[in-house]
């Protein structure tokens, strides 16, 4: 890489670092590219020079914020020697971690700002979150076949595990009381004992 691509490449890492900063603070409909570029101190023209349009920008920030998520996620996918349950609790330290370890506090919710993409960027942000999707419901899958985890719809599971940890940047502080370790070993053992196999399923595992 040349002096002038890693330039480039720095600048275009910038105007997204503070692109995300101010979709999140501001809202994706109030921030301009007005807005980005005085953030970054530079041109608006700098910033066409990397991205088409605004919808880009943000379209390029929820890409790379879903493939860094799913990247520390997919080792579990196709893990079937560890245990489910310490599956489960990997699962939910690694969300914790990048959606609220500093400086991710200010990630963007991307259901919300999924309307704002075209059909096509739309597309591929869905293909990521599924991709989450699926990783999450192995999990659960083998912890229901192995008698860890009682009968559940994985689905709907699925679906309150992933509300929980985002819901929890709505209330939770970095500076508050409560570590991000805690966070974690708090939503996991809420969701462990959820998910446990009632008295009935355990005493028919036992004699299994």
């Amino acid at each position: 890489m040349t002096e002038k691509q890693s330039r480039g490449a720095q600048t275009r890492e910038g105007i997204l670092v503070e692109a995300e900063r101010l979709f999140y603070s501001t809202g994706f409909d109030r921030t301009s590219m007005r807005d980005i570029a005085t953030a970054c101190g530079c041109s608006q023209g700098n910033i066409y020079n990397h991205f088409r349009s605004k919808e880009e920008v943000l379209y390029v920030v929820c890409w790379n914020e879903m493939q860094r998520l799913i990247s520390m996620l997919e080792p579990l996918e196709n893990d079937d020697n560890t245990s489910p349950v310490e599956q489960l609790r990997v699962f939910i330290e690694r969300h914790v971690e990048h959606t609220l370890a500093p400086p991710k506090g200010e990630l963007l919710h991307f259901d919300i700002e999924l309307r704002h993409l075209s059909p096509p960027h739309q597309v591929e942000i869905i293909k990521l979150r599924d991709a989450y999707d699926r990783i999450l419901r192995k999990i659960i899958r083998r912890g229901v076949d192995s008698g860890l985890f009682g009968k559940i719809d994985e689905k709907l599971a699925n679906y309150a595990i992933a509300s929980i940890i985002v819901r929890a940047r709505f209330w939770y502080s970095l500076q508050g009381e409560m570590s991000l370790t805690e966070l974690s070993n708090g939503i996991f053992k809420f969701l462990l004992n959820g998910l446990k196999p009632g008295v009935k399923n355990q005493q028919q595992v036992k004699m299994a």
